[in-house]
């Protein structure tokens, strides 16, 4: 990897987190990214985190003691009713710090990451939205595609820079939700757009049906915040470890399907 790390003593990051109700799942992945991240300066990142009433039969203060046995300060939302479109906006809305790790509670942390190595790559290309944790290409049996010089995500094909990323070669679509590095004036422009019934993946991939929810106008302002932008994916293999769908199997939930995102979350 091309760029040094080395940490910034002025970098404070927020980590915003959405979860839900599943304890050891919520503790393994706090606790990955403490081991595996923060390390010894977990004086500074501060922990947001929302917590859905919807998951095994615990109550949402359950959760939120979990979260503050490793961030005592931990700013916290307990919503009524659950909707992964609200919690992603609500969490963004409290971020503060210029970069951001964003994260889901199924996601654990697999290896030890260099987050100093992760900021300067911010640092030194400020075209970059963010920069994603890799789960490799298969759901069920996740396999290690990088080393050469492009890999595949979707439809396209991700460039290898140098300096220890892929980079995505356009903006539709290559925006994602899973486990970042995102910077705050990119979250910023999404954030308006955020909404009950609209899933943020599809806002992010400017799905063509997007102006009947905000209009010419603000589809307009979506598309030029995008098209500012470029995604990046760090290039450490398997960085994620996904928790979730074996979770989901085991407790009879699934993610409610729809051509137009997801209305509130799990649902048996």
């Amino acid at each position: 990897m091309g760029l040094e790390g080395g940490w910034g003593l002025d970098q404070v990051i927020d980590i915003v987190m959405t979860a839900v109700l599943r304890p050891k799942i919520v503790e393994r992945t706090i606790e990955s990214y403490v081991d595996r991240i923060c390390k010894d300066h977990i004086d500074k990142f501060n922990l947001i985190i929302n917590i859905d009433p919807v998951g095994e039969g615990v109550s949402q203060e359950e959760i939120l003691k979990i979260a503050q046995r490793y961030f005592p300060d931990t700013i916290y939302n307990m919503p009524k009713e659950p909707s992964f479109p609200l919690a992603l906006k609500w969490c963004w809305s409290q971020a503060s710090t210029n970069l951001v790790l964003h994260t889901e509670d199924d996601f654990e942390i697999a290896k030890d990451l260099d987050i100093a190595h992760m900021i300067s790559i911010m640092e030194q290309y400020p075209q970059l939205a963010m920069l994603r944790l890799d789960r490799g290409t298969d759901w069920d049996n996740p396999k290690d595609d990088m080393g050469g010089p492009t890999i595949q995500r979707g439809s396209y094909k991700w460039k290898y820079n140098p300096d220890g990323f892929y980079v995505s070669p356009n903006w539709r679509g290559s925006f994602s939700t899973s486990p970042s590095l995102l910077r705050l004036d990119f979250m910023l422009g999404i954030i308006p757009f955020l909404r009950d019934g609209v899933s943020p993946e599809r806002v992010t991939m400017f799905a063509r049906w997007l102006h009947e929810f905000y209009g010419k106008p603000g589809k307009m302002q979506l598309r030029k915040h995008l098209q500012h932008w470029k995604s990046a994916i760090y290039a450490v293999p398997l960085a994620l470890r996904d928790q979730g769908r074996p979770w989901r199997d085991a407790h009879g939930f699934k993610k409610p399907k729809g051509n137009r995102g997801i209305k509130s979350t799990w649902v048996r």
